[in-house]
């Protein structure tokens, strides 16, 4: 919480005042973008000149870049912002200019590119509208406002950086149940906050989403989740109309909840058509991720009262129906020359844990080094970006076409700055293979592609491209678009795109693995 919220909770209109960051109640360094956790909404119209300047006041000295999370960047790979890759991050007291088209149009978001700043609290929804004309599914909903944008965060009242060494390297002498850890719903948990000599309970603010009855409402939700984290989204008393995936239109499918991984966006309608009064919105980790948290929010009909009310439960007795890709299917036609590929890639999703070894031989019991690997190699950063005439003062390597040469990579942590080389104008498939015992939701930089398959299988490390080519997969004029796949553990994601936006773009995890190793570059 920051200090210009004065005396929030126990006076909750502190909450609201201008700078006031409540979070989860918990004090610790943060990340703010003009003051603010998430940072400012961009809301612009499709084909719009985006100028954004970013001027670097962190008082630790770090650098930043800022990634246009969705912008295909066609004729600007310059501008993606992913720090090494396109460009040096912009240093302590300094300033860059970002200049892009918004396109496509759709739900997206941009996220600091460097290190843990992300996690810490710089990010931000950028929401590109078209005419209501203009879009399919336009008649689904009346109403689409700037304030009905939903984004998630992971937070920790410790920063980014020290939970990820008491977790992935902890030390018997540290206690964890020291920290706090909330599911941020625009920058706010709820969290009891004690004072001293004083028996009442405070607790901080939820988001509150305002609704009239009687009309159907569009909201935008954004994972900017930073962890292994899957996120069971529902509303009490309301069904769920699912009308775009990660920005594209998809058939409007009713459903009692939905899953976003990190990265991922979902555009929903919600109709106003329940009993006047106030709601709890769940947001709950999945059985099959690490969260570290749960979240709510309320949905309050106007000139109703939410009291006393608390969303603290995760309760879904009611949740018949959860959404699933294959639920739906895709409205953008198909490009004709996507009905077949031109070339088939297998890639491979693994982690790698290195002892801890003392240099007298004996190896810690406390924890292992993390890092995670595609095609068997980590990814080692460049001494200068791609897009400088330096660029021959390094290395590069494609382990994804020496295989064999790789081989020994699993069991041994190998590194290497990771290209592989594609020619323009081809139809590609992926088969993304995770032989991961977690999900890893990957996104791809200035580009979106169709899923044709997804799905979770026992014996995966033994699967090959010929195996895969022949599970079921859906029409590719049906497949749904998207930019970021949530891999499951143990599965595979069969994903087609068409190599049409040259430069060079980084395939990278939206969680913390990008840190550790799992971004190769194309």
């Amino acid at each position: 919480m920051s200090a210009e919220c004065f005396d929030c909770p126990s006076v909750v209109e502190d909450c609201y005042l201008e700078g006031c960051n409540a979070v989860d109640g918990s004090v610790r360094p943060a990340v703010s973008t003009n003051t603010q956790i998430p940072g400012p909404s961009i809301q612009v119209c499709h084909g719009d000149t985006v100028r954004v300047r970013l001027i670097n006041e962190l008082v630790d000295h770090s650098g930043l870049t800022i990634h246009w999370y969705g912008m295909h960047q066609i004729g600007t790979n310059w501008m993606d912002g992913a720090s090494m890759i396109t460009q040096c991050p912009v240093p302590q007291s300094s300033s860059f200019v970002y200049k892009f088209i918004a396109n496509p149009a759709g739900t997206h978001w941009w996220h600091a590119h460097s290190g843990y700043q992300r996690d810490d609290g710089m990010f931000g929804s950028l929401i590109v509208k078209q005419p209501k004309e203009a879009e399919q599914n336009s008649n689904e909903y009346d109403v689409d406002v700037a304030e009905n944008v939903i984004m998630l965060l992971d937070w920790s009242s410790r920063p980014a950086i020290s939970v990820f060494l008491m977790t992935q390297s902890p030390s018997r002498y540290i206690d964890t149940s020291k920290q706090t850890f909330s599911m941020l719903v625009n920058g706010r948990a709820i969290s009891k906050i004690p004072y001293t000599g004083d028996t009442n309970d405070y607790y901080t603010p939820l988001s509150t989403f305002e609704v009239d009855e009687g009309l159907a409402y569009r909201f935008r939700l954004i994972s900017g989740v930073f962890g292994w984290c899957n996120m069971h989204v529902s509303v009490e008393s309301h069904p769920l109309t699912i009308i775009a995936l990660d920005g594209y239109e998809v058939m409007p499918t009713e459903v009692d909840s939905l899953v976003v991984a990190p990265g991922e966006r979902v555009d929903f309608v919600l109709k106003a058509t329940a009993y006047p009064s106030s709601y709890c919105i769940y947001f709950y980790g999945t059985d099959t991720s690490n969260c570290t948290d749960n979240g709510a929010a309320m949905l309050v009909y106007k000139n109703q009262s939410f009291g006393n009310k608390i969303c603290t439960s995760t309760e879904s007795s009611n949740i018949k129906s959860t959404f699933s890709l294959f639920d739906t299917h895709a409205l953008e036609p198909l490009d004709p020359q996507m009905s077949i590929s031109d070339e088939k890639y297998v890639i491979s999703l693994t982690s790698h844990h290195s002892p801890i070894v003392s240099n007298d031989g004996r190896i810690s019991t406390d924890g292992r080094i993390p890092s995670y690997q595609i095609d068997n190699v980590v990814f080692s950063y460049p001494s200068s970006p791609f897009l400088t005439p330096n660029l021959r003062s390094f290395e590069t390597c494609s382990p994804n076409g020496n295989m064999l040469g790789y081989a020994s990579c699993s069991s041994n942590e190998c590194r290497c700055t990771n290209v592989l080389k594609l020619k323009q104008g081809q139809i590609v498939d992926f088969f993304v293979i995770n032989k991961d015992s977690v999900s890893h939701s990957m996104h791809l930089h200035g580009n979106s592609f169709r899923i044709l398959a997804l799905d979770s299988v026992e014996d995966i490390t033994h699967w090959t491209s010929d195996k895969l080519a022949n599970v079921r997969q859906t029409p590719p004029e049906l497949a749904v678009i998207k930019d970021t796949v949530n891999v499951p553990a143990h599965g595979y994601a069969i994903i087609r795109l068409l190599l049409n936006n040259p430069g060079y773009w980084i395939t990278s995890p939206t969680s913390m693995q990008t840190i550790y190793g799992m971004s190769p570059a194309f």
